[in-house]
């Protein structure tokens, strides 16, 4: 009987069907399957961001290290500083979000175990970047404190021998004190950007303080999740190796009969022998 290529009619019937509305192609696709693949898609967007997230981290902190005194990049390190952190906080939602839609998805463990793992590096690299970002507001701290101690060293060692009215507060010899007012002017008029150099800077540290502080909880809340992550991963491979002892037992316990079933070989032959021995018999004789 020849062999009969339908393969046309059948696609050309599903097209029909299609059309109709009664059967979708893609209908044949598993739910499971296609739920894998959305989790793959999105996985693949978040680990994207993470890599952004940490190339603006290593930006940040290269304008942290930075010692200069007149070269001030505080509104930009400001502004990268909570562009990173707005970035951190939406990471860990998608990663949260992520990690509830993995629950229960997946025809079987592996799949399931799959899910698991990738949750589980997408919550790593975050860390990581969370921990740079962390080095980075430090490295910030430190280099303001440093360039504050050498301002003030500065100011305190060339202040006496620069205004000559820091050292006499008396009239000129000639009666005239518009010199010294205006000395006076100047010197508030220092002390007063002075002042709002410093209280700046010192606003400047304690909104980084703060960012720390935030990212540490942020930090310790990361680190719970993904410990509870590998404890489900733990669990997981233990019922895969749960099942895999199962597996082996019941080819161990396959193999044992096999080997009795070959070892009652002739006495099956020598049965099956004599059967045939009285069917021929009664077939000659006795018919």
């Amino acid at each position: 009987m020849g062999v009969v290529d339908r393969t046309d009619e059948f696609r050309q019937m599903m097209m029909e069907l299609s059309a109709k509305g009664g059967i979708g192609i893609n209908s044949f696709d598993g739910p499971s399957q296609q739920a894998q693949s959305e989790l793959n898609v999105w996985s693949a967007e978040i680990g994207t961001d993470i890599h952004q997230a940490s190339l603006k981290v290593q930006e940040l902190r290269k304008m942290a290290r930075q010692k200069g005194i007149f070269n001030d990049q505080t509104s930009e390190i400001q502004e990268l500083t909570f562009g990173v952190k707005q970035d951190i906080q939406m990471l860990n939602q998608k990663i949260e979000a992520l990690e509830s839609k993995a629950k229960g998805t997946g025809p079987n463990k592996s799949s399931q175990a799959h899910s698991s793992n990738m949750v589980t590096t997408l919550k790593t690299r975050l860390l990581e970047v969370t921990k740079d970002f962390k080095d980075a507001l430090e490295d910030r701290t430190k280099a303001l404190e440093q360039q504050d101690k050498r301002r003030q060293m500065y100011s305190s060692g060339n202040g006496a021998a620069a205004n000559p009215f820091a050292q006499r507060q008396r009239p000129s010899p000639s009666g005239n004190s518009d010199d010294l007012e205006g000395g006076g002017g100047a010197q508030a008029m220092s002390l007063q950007q002075g002042q709002g150099y410093h209280s700046s800077r010192a606003e400047a540290v304690q909104s980084v303080q703060r960012t720390i502080g935030e990212l540490a909880q942020m930090f310790q809340k990361m680190a719970v999740m993904v410990t509870a992550q590998e404890e489900m991963i733990m669990r997981i491979d233990h019922d895969v190796d749960d099942t895999m002892s199962n597996v082996e037992a019941g080819r161990d316990n396959l193999l044992q009969y096999f080997h009795y079933i070959s070892s009652n070989r002739a006495l099956i032959i020598k049965v099956f022998l004599i059967l045939i021995f009285f069917v021929i018999f009664f077939i000659v004789f006795l018919a």
